[in-house]
């Protein structure tokens, strides 16, 4: 949920329509289910909703992530001039609301806080706090593809392995996704091209 203004919502999803997203999310809370929002801070964007977003989402009982903007897929603004580093809308949140370091770990790359509100803002910083050490995480595509990184193309075919070999078969190549996993990203918020063309 990058934007609570429609507008802003439609311009950056390219699509989207905020009210049936609202309308889920709160669906979801209804249902019992805990909530967290993610928002990519974008530079000229959305920056002036981050601190309401915050708000909003502790009055909500909602978790809030900041994630900086990856080089990844295509867009039709300059990544560079949409980059807004989270150290510096950290400094500014901090600046308004006490948060307190929180020592939760959610097996992910986010760093946590504790806001006045008792939710928690997480921060993923790929570029400025590269957090690629810690990283653990795989992606898998509905077409069964394992991607071991969001700045690399290195995958695995699990469909087609299994198909062929069975459960030994998704296990050995498992092993071999995870043999493969790269060190680091290679992203370049500067460069002309994305990282990695997927979406």
């Amino acid at each position: 949920l990058d934007s609570r203004d429609p507008d802003t919502f439609r311009h950056i999803t390219r699509h989207g329509d905020l009210g049936r997203v609202l309308d889920g999310i709160f669906a979801a809370r209804n249902a019992g289910l805990s909530i967290k929002i993610n928002m990519v801070a974008l530079k000229g964007l959305n920056e002036t909703e981050i601190a309401p977003m915050l708000e909003w989402c502790g009055e909500q009982g909602f978790d809030l992530s900041l994630i900086e903007t990856m080089p990844l897929g295509q867009i039709d603004d300059d990544r560079n001039d949409r980059f807004l580093p989270l150290t510096q809308v950290f400094d500014d949140l901090s600046a308004r609301f006490p948060l307190v370091r929180d020592t939760h770990r959610s097996g992910g790359p986010a760093r946590y806080w504790r806001t006045p509100w008792g939710n928690r803002l997480g921060l993923i910083s790929p570029l400025t706090a590269n957090f690629c050490d810690s990283c653990n995480r795989v992606r898998l595509t509905t077409d069964g593809k394992l991607y071991l990184c969001l700045g690399h193309d290195h995958q695995v075919d699990l469909k087609a392995a299994l198909r062929v070999g069975g459960i030994e078969a998704l296990d050995a190549a498992l092993d071999d996704a995870l043999a493969i996993k790269p060190a680091r990203h290679a992203f370049d918020i500067a460069a002309a091209a994305p990282a990695v063309a997927r979406h």
